[in-house]
């Protein structure tokens, strides 16, 4: 095809990433690059790499992830697996991805055991993770399995022992699931904004006790999409329960969602082109962002400080009480709250923050030309894969309808007739040359709008007159048609 010879066959770039992966070795001498290729078949599978944004990551941001797939839009399908987090501007700073053949338990183990071993999570403590609810916490335990041989060494046969001691060796980390996600399955079965608004409403309730009054107007408004609410766990969805050491309140998984939508062009080309294509943008991204803030002389970051002049203004409608040890009670909509004020900012959203997340450069390759030569058998590209079941076709009945369908200047016609005829126009049809006329109301003016423009059924229900060819003015057999007439079907 044009496009095969624009970018070269597609079996060309799986045999390029051997030469790829040694060159990414070469320009970032400490970095984890990786690549599966099935021994057997020697159909690629996985590849896995990048370490820089992980060293801006752990010295700049919190310790918040996120986790999501997207499909990638070639012939050859395949999934790219991306763990995004949050620099000191709440902005996106992408860590780790992965392109993996399928979005399965195993791909997801796969990627995860690489990332958790990269960033030093440990047990979790302190961590957050947030993804779409079958995702994450559908390969947690497995997870831990891979966790269990590659790092503690235990063998693979054993694991069937161990399953009892996965309860107090699992990851300590939160686990938060996307809200957005949640309601969108939810609304399936409990439609309507009042619904709508209540579960929103209980999703971004920050204390327990206005939980529960929202949980109480939710039961009494449908018990069943109560239960089914319950059932979802809002503990990993709804503010009031979420951790507060990690500094973020996000309960949406709007971090991958901007990630994938910034890399929609790259994820339409061939593995290499996508690839190099990614990396520099990033490139160029992390270049752009180290530049924001030097030249700022407040502290804060321009987008948290927006957030606390807009909450200071909001604010002129609480009153506070002092006491001592700089402790306050402070009142407001209805509610009272105690705080003790040290600092209204903390660091992670301050200017030495965020620079300290873009001060590692990204590194920089020579073409393809220059790339190491690596010997090895052909790397095959993953076989087409179908979807399940036969493709769908347009039964008989949508083909006729299809093919009967008027073209889009006929509609436009139809469309003005009935717009006309709400106003009070007559129309004729004229049977010697299948025209369609207008009479203007109040007045004998006839105006000619061209045709055929209708159907059978239509001419048929409308009052027909016949209209004389040469003559000025057009004999009515009947009388003209109204606004009752049934123009338009």
């Amino acid at each position: 095809t044009t496009l095969s010879h624009i970018r070269g066959p597609i079996g060309k770039q799986y045999d390029m990433l051997r030469s790829y992966l040694e060159e990414l070795k070469r320009v970032s001498k400490n970095g984890t690059f990786m690549m599966e290729v099935n021994p057997a078949t020697k159909v690629f599978e996985r590849f896995y790499g990048f370490d820089e944004l992980k060293n801006g990551f752990l010295v700049g941001c919190r310790r918040v992830i996120g986790l999501d797939g997207c499909f990638l839009k070639t012939g050859l399908k395949g999934m790219l697996l991306c763990a995004i987090g949050q620099d000191g501007n709440n902005q996106m700073f992408p860590i780790a991805w992965a392109v993996v053949e399928v979005e399965s338990e195993a791909s997801w183990t796969w990627f995860l055991t690489r990332l958790f071993i990269d960033l030093n999570v440990g047990t979790g403590e302190g961590w957050t993770f947030i993804s779409d609810k079958q995702k994450y916490n559908h390969c947690c335990d497995i997870f831990l399995f891979h966790w269990l041989i590659l790092v503690a060494g235990i063998n693979e046969c054993s694991f069937v022992g161990l399953m009892n001691a996965v309860s107090w060796l699992s990851p300590q980390a939160e686990h938060r699931n996307c809200a957005r996600h949640i309601y969108a399955n939810w609304k399936k079965q409990h439609k309507g904004d009042a619904l709508k608004n209540l579960l929103w409403r209980a999703s971004r309730c920050t204390f327990e006790a206005d939980f529960d009054l929202v949980m109480a107007d939710l039961k009494m408004e449908c018990p069943k999409g109560y239960e089914d609410f319950m059932r979802q766990d809002p503990k990993h969805f709804c503010r009031a329960f979420i951790r507060t050491c990690t500094k973020c309140d996000a309960v949406e998984n709007n971090l991958n969602e901007t990630f994938n939508g910034y890399i929609c062009i790259p994820r339409a080309k061939p593995i290499l082109e996508m690839l190099e294509e990614i990396r520099a943008m990033l490139m160029e991204r992390m270049t752009e962002r180290s530049q924001l803030m030097v030249d700022r002389m407040d502290p804060i970051c321009p987008r948290i400080r927006m957030k606390l002049e807009k909450t200071k203004l909001e604010s002129r409608y609480c009153f506070a009480r002092a006491s001592l040890g700089n402790k306050f009670e402070v009142e407001g909509d209805g509610n009272r709250f105690v705080l003790e004020i040290n600092d209204y900012v903390d660091d992670c959203f301050k200017k030495d923050a965020y620079e300290n997340c873009y001060k590692f450069p990204f590194p920089v390759m020579n073409g393809e030309k220059m790339w190491p030569k690596v010997s090895g058998e052909p790397i095959k590209p993953p076989p087409y894969r179908r979807k399940r079941g036969r493709p769908k076709e347009a039964s008989g009945a949508q083909a006729s309808s299809q093919a009967n369908r008027p073209s889009n200047k006929d509609s436009t016609i139809i469309r003005k007739e009935r717009a006309q005829a709400r106003q009070g126009y007559g129309l004729f049809i004229s049977e010697a040359t299948g025209n369609s006329h207008l009479r203007m109301p109040g007045s004998d003016r006839v105006i000619d709008i061209g045709g055929p423009s209708i159907s059978k059924r239509q001419t048929r229900a409308r009052n027909v007159v016949e209209v004389s060819l040469g003559q000025s003015s057009i004999d009515v057999s009947e009388p003209p048609c109204t606004q009752e007439s049934g123009i338009g079907g």
